[in-house]
């Protein structure tokens, strides 16, 4: 696993929203999904307007914008959670996670250890 991921492969299974596995190479390599991308850079765009992430989940919810769980499960992927009974329903949590992650910059993170 360490040699792995020091040799750039991705360590996770799932890519994080946005992304989506390359069917040319599954294991290796990840591609730009364009449906959820647009969603995360309109996340990025109203966290620099200066919106926080419960005024941007509300956001979401209002424009019927799918919550990643149903997102995924639309494409046949696994996701981590079961689908809530509301498919618009995005959590201030689910927001906050994906502003802290490092991948929507363009980094790889594999052995991270600290939160």
């Amino acid at each position: 696993m360490k040699q792995k991921g020091e040799s750039g492969e991705y360590l996770t299974t799932n890519p994080p929203y946005g992304y989506m596995k390359d069917p040319e190479n599954p294991k290796k390599h990840w591609i730009v999904d364009p449906e959820a991308a647009a969603v995360v850079r309109q996340i990025f765009a109203w966290c620099m307007e200066g919106y926080g992430p419960s005024q941007i989940a509300k956001k979401l919810r209002a424009a019927k914008v799918d919550c990643p769980t149903v997102h995924w499960m639309k494409q046949g992927r696994n996701a981590p959670a079961k689908a809530p009974d509301d498919p618009h329903q995005w959590a201030p949590r689910t927001v906050s996670g994906i502003l802290d992650k490092q991948e929507y910059l363009g980094r790889m993170v594999n052995f991270k250890t600290h939160r």
